[in-house]
């Protein structure tokens, strides 16, 4: 998932962007998700940030998050970085 970020962050500078892209939701509800794990996301680096959980549990978290954001978001609009 570092690669799936990663690559959007690239994609957003190459258009012009400061940030990275954002996936955009098909429903009203995937919409609600999103923006839910958005807030989610960033919790996790606050807690992060302040010592309060260590690598390994920043990165268990992040991947699930990661895999929600994926099932959220439309078919088709990700990209696979391996093929």
């Amino acid at each position: 998932m570092k690669l799936y970020r990663c690559a959007r962050a690239i994609r957003g500078r190459s258009q012009g962007r400061r940030r990275p892209l954002r996936a955009q939701a098909a429903t009203k509800y995937d919409e609600l998700r999103l923006r839910a794990i958005a807030a989610q996301r960033e919790a996790l680096y606050h807690l992060r940030a302040r010592g309060e959980i260590g690598d390994e549990a920043f990165r268990r978290i992040q991947e699930e998050l990661d895999w929600s954001e994926l099932d959220a978001a439309p078919a088709g609009s990700f990209q696979s970085l391996t093929g």
